[in-house]
């Protein structure tokens, strides 16, 4: 099964998003649970709906807020585990809802926006419609941009990496 071979790589988390009720959205492989929150300017999450890979387990669907970042999201809290400063890659499907032009597109982060950027991001760039991989030190801020154009309804295999020098990223390939 897909659950098998992701685990078999040994991942530090890995969220099924298979959640059908409550708040909690469970790690499977690292103990780092979330939590489901809903935006503060609207959107939301609804637990149980149809899995993007051909597996019978259910999904999540995080709808966008009317404003920057205020969506619907999975919280996770702080954990050096999950801020690596090695080689590490983050990978997601996903089916956007978001075109890059009408804000952000965030599939996973652990940047701090402020005060200062630390951390990275993945998804969908702000003012464009191409996907982003952003890595910030605090005092150096790398970005791979590219790949297909962000399109909502579209379902995407998306993968930032990091080699411990560039930061590198893989849409659908």
């Amino acid at each position: 099964s897909y659950a098998t071979i992701v685990m078999n790589d040994n991942p530090s988390a890995f969220w099924r998003f298979d959640e059908t009720s409550g708040t909690n959205a469970f790690d499977v492989a690292g103990g780092h649970d979330g939590t489901y929150i809903t935006g503060s300017n609207g959107g939301g999450f609804t637990l149980g709906a149809p899995s993007l890979i051909n597996v019978p387990n259910p999904a999540v669907n995080l709808s966008a807020g009317s404003g920057f970042h205020l969506g619907g999201k999975v919280q996770v809290p702080y954990s050096p585990t999950l801020n690596p400063s090695g080689p590490f890659s983050i990978e997601c499907f996903c089916v956007p809802n978001f075109d890059g032009n009408n804000g952000i597109g965030t599939l996973a982060s652990s940047a701090i926006r402020s005060p200062g950027k630390l951390g990275w991001y993945m998804g969908g760039g702000l003012g464009s419609v191409v996907w982003d991989f952003g890595l910030d030190s605090g005092s150096v801020e790398q970005h791979a941009d590219g790949g297909p154009v962000v399109a909502p309804g579209i379902e995407r295999y998306v993968v930032g990496g990091y080699d411990g020098t560039d930061g590198l990223l893989y849409v659908d390939g």
